[in-house]
C-alpha cells in the first residue's frame, strides 16, 4: 500500500496507541516522512508520554522505503532504541542516507533482512562494517542504480 497522503503527524497517531505491542511497521512511499517523524514514533506524542520512555522497543520489521525526505538525523535518532529487536529493515530508496547514518545500523545486531537497493553513497567500506556487526544477516540486497536522461 502506497501512505501517499500521510505525514509525520498521521505517522505518529497510527503508532501512538500500540507502542509497547507494535512487531511490524510499513511506511514505504510515505512522502512526508522526514526526521522528526521517528522520534515521535519512538516516544508517541508530547501531550501524553512526558517521561519519554522509548517505545517500540518489540518492532521487528520497518519498511521505510522510498520515505525520500529521510536523512541520516532520522536513522540515528531511531535506530539505538528500535535497532535491537529489529530483524528487517527496508531502507531502498532512501536516497538522502549517508555513510554516516547507514552505519548506524550496525546497532541492529539481530537484523538478518538488509535492503539498501537505490543509495547512491553506498560504499564498500560501509557494507563491510555492516556485515561484521550484524552476525545474523542471512539475506542483503544493495544494487546501486542511477537514471539516464534520454
Amino acid at each position: 500500500m502506497e501512505c501517499l497522503k500521510i505525514s509525520n503527524f498521521g505517522a505518529t497517531w497510527l503508532c501512538d496507541g500500540c507502542h509497547s505491542n507494535l512487531e511490524c511497521l510499513s511506511l514505504s512511499k510515505v512522502q512526508g516522512l522526514n526526521d522528526t517523524c521517528p522520534e515521535s514514533l519512538m516516544y508517541g506524542s508530547l501531550s501524553r508520554d512526558l517521561l519519554r520512555v522509548p517505545k517500540l522497543t518489540r518492532l521487528i520489521k520497518l519498511n521505510l522505503s522510498y520515505c525520500t525526505d529521510f536523512t541520516d538525523e532520522g536513522l540515528l535518532s531511531f535506530l539505538p532504541h528500535a535497532g535491537p529487536s529489529l530483524i528487517e529493515l527496508n531502507l531502498t530508496g532512501c536516497m538522502q542516507l549517508t555513510p554516516t547514518g547507514l552505519l548506524a545500523i550496525s546497532s541492529c545486531r539481530n537484523l538478518e533482512v538488509l535492503y539498501l537497493t537505490a543509495i547512491l553513497s553506498i560504499d564498500d567500506e560501509v557494507l563491510s562494517r555492516i556485515a561484521r556487526a550484524c552476525q545474523n544477516l542471512k539475506y542483503a540486497e544493495e544494487e546501486t542504480f542511477a537514471f539516464n536522461e534520454i
